[in-house]
């Protein structure tokens, strides 16, 4: 819509500065590159979770479920 980094702006200044109009944005480069740090962290964060299940359920095979509730989760999320 002919407004490069909006989103990430828009997030990083609710999540990190607690903005609530969205009118009131002004996109600054230290909001996008936080907001980015915290996507980035996130992904690693479940990644690593992941990994970590993954490994406990081939000793724990009840585990399995708690991969996919996780997945699950994590898919019902990311397509809303």
């Amino acid at each position: 819509m002919g407004r490069p980094f909006y989103t990430p702006a828009l997030l990083g200044a609710a999540i990190l500065k607690g903005l609530r109009d969205p009118n009131a944005l002004h996109i600054a480069p230290a909001v996008v590159l936080g907001y980015s740090v915290v996507h980035g962290a996130a992904f690693v964060l479940f990644g690593i979770l992941a990994a970590v299940l993954l490994a406990a359920a081939e000793r724990e095979p009840v585990l399995l479920l708690a991969v996919f509730v996780l997945f699950t989760c994590f898919e019902a999320s990311s397509s809303a």
